[in-house]
């Protein structure tokens, strides 16, 4: 989708539009008849979705070795099954 994003503000500016930046291009394709949907995201809503992210994952606990967990089940709220391979007969629990 991006590329074609990309590609419609670019024939837009062959055609003679102005695009310097990131406003202008959104104003490009929402100018445009077309069912995408693009937004601006504003420096202020990146620094202020930042600062509730840093917060949210400050709180996270790790599950061990995710990185080999190849199958996962949510037993209960706050807890969860895993296994190597789905079909693994090994299950380990984690409770957050």
């Amino acid at each position: 989708m991006g590329g074609t994003v990309k590609r419609m503000v670019y024939h837009d500016c062959m055609a003679g539009k102005k695009c310097r930046n990131a406003s202008d291009f959104a104003h490009l394709i929402q100018a445009r008849d077309t069912s995408i949907i693009i937004e601006e995201l504003l420096v202020n809503d990146i620094k202020n979705a930042e600062k509730e992210l840093i917060s949210l994952f400050d709180n996270v606990k790790c599950v061990p070795n995710i990185q080999k967990v190849h199958s996962m089940n949510v037993i209960d709220l706050d807890v969860i099954e895993y296994k190597t391979y789905s079909n693994s007969t090994e299950k380990k629990t984690f409770h957050f």
